[in-house]
């Protein structure tokens, strides 16, 4: 069991939630500060990297294997030991995009629970 007696499915749901809370937040508090950001970070360096280079750098991952439409990357934030977070390489406005509720879309979040083993891991 994790620390605290936990079960790990509790753990994983916990660890979940908080890395899409994470995402919603950040990207919300990084878009006040530069909109771009994230979009230049992810687009113009870890996608190229991976793509170049097989080396997802200064990402965690990036996973490409749908096509950059709907593919997706794990950043590290820079806030919290454990949290990372799941953006798109597609350009979206943010999680309440109306176009990520169109059928045939990416489950980002589906894509955050597959990847929930990075900020596992982290745990201290």
């Amino acid at each position: 069991m994790p620390a605290g007696g936990r079960p790990a499915a509790v753990l994983g749901l916990i660890v979940a939630a908080a890395l899409a809370v994470a995402v919603g937040l950040t990207i919300a508090h990084r878009h006040r500060r530069e909109p771009m950001e994230l979009w230049r970070l992810v687009n113009g360096a870890c996608v190229p990297d991976q793509q170049q280079h097989d080396n997802p750098a200064p990402c965690a991952l990036v996973d490409l294997h749908q096509g950059v439409a709907a593919g997706y990357v794990v950043l590290k934030d820079i806030r919290g030991t454990t949290q990372y977070l799941v953006i798109p390489t597609a350009r979206v406005t943010g999680i309440e995009d109306p176009k990520l509720l169109r059928p045939g879309m990416p489950n980002y979040f589906a894509d955050a629970w597959r990847e929930r083993a990075f900020s596992e891991r982290a745990v201290p």
